[in-house]
């Protein structure tokens, strides 16, 4: 799997060597942007994907389109698949999430 490191940084993602083969583990640990009170959890990606968009598609702001899947585990609750897509827009230099849909699903 080929991963755009740059891109990895910005969604927060931090790459482990997997002891088991030559390969890397994805992990992404959640961050508490609105709440002290939201559960722990601890994801591992199984796949990223990240393709940019024509400007002529976006008003000419530089867009690119990211999805993602694996399995994720919140406190007391059981582990779950999930997949992910989201739209990143860089706004004045800052990238910012316009758009984003979470799917969970029983494993």
């Amino acid at each position: 799997m080929s991963i755009d490191l740059n891109l990895a940084m910005l969604i927060g993602i931090k790459l482990v060597p997997n002891r088991l083969s030559e390969s890397f583990e994805l992990l992404v640990h959640c961050c508490f942007f609105v709440s002290q009170d939201l559960p722990g959890c601890f994801h591992v990606v199984d796949w990223l994907d990240a393709q940019p968009v024509l400007s002529q598609f976006t008003g000419g702001k530089e867009t690119t389109l990211v999805a993602a899947g694996g399995t994720v585990k919140y406190d007391g609750h059981v582990l779950k698949a999930f997949t992910q897509n989201f739209a990143l827009t860089n706004v004045d230099g800052v990238w910012k999430i316009v758009s984003d849909s979470l799917r969970l699903r029983k494993v």
